[in-house]
């Protein structure tokens, strides 16, 4: 099984690193692609990209496309895909380093089509979590 991850970016290089870093740590054995499509970032989130793409580019794929928002840079990562699975991270989202391996073993064990999880929103900005 491979699951491709889409991350997609938009001026996000003040959060970016986080994301990326969570994918690229992953404690699993399940393989797994990230697919980062940068939807025309004028800020310096294309360096941090290529950051990804360097350390490990049999998992990090980059793409640049000018900018046209979230939907078709997620449809424009699908296209890419190589996975059974498509999983979408916003660039300011971080995942647990166990999120490939359970969402990936739910799937086999139940032989699903759609697998999901929880998610926490962190508000900084009102210093609480929902």
């Amino acid at each position: 099984m491979k699951l491709s991850i889409i991350v997609t970016a938009f001026n996000e290089e003040k959060y970016i690193n986080r994301c990326l870093e969570s994918l690229l740590t992953q404690k699993t054995n399940y393989e797994y692609e990230v697919i980062v499509v940068n939807d025309g970032s004028t800020d310096g989130t294309q360096k941090i990209i290529n950051k990804y793409t360097e350390l490990d580019g049999n998992k990090f794929r980059a793409f640049y496309k000018s900018n046209s928002g979230q939907r078709p840079s997620r449809n424009y990562g699908i296209k890419k895909s190589i996975g059974d699975y498509i999983s979408f991270a916003d660039a300011d989202d971080w995942v647990d380093s166990s999120f490939v391996e359970y969402m990936c073993k739910s799937a086999d064990e139940y032989n699903s089509d759609v697998v999901t999880c929880d998610v926490h929103k962190i508000f900084v900005s009102k210093k609480y979590r929902k």
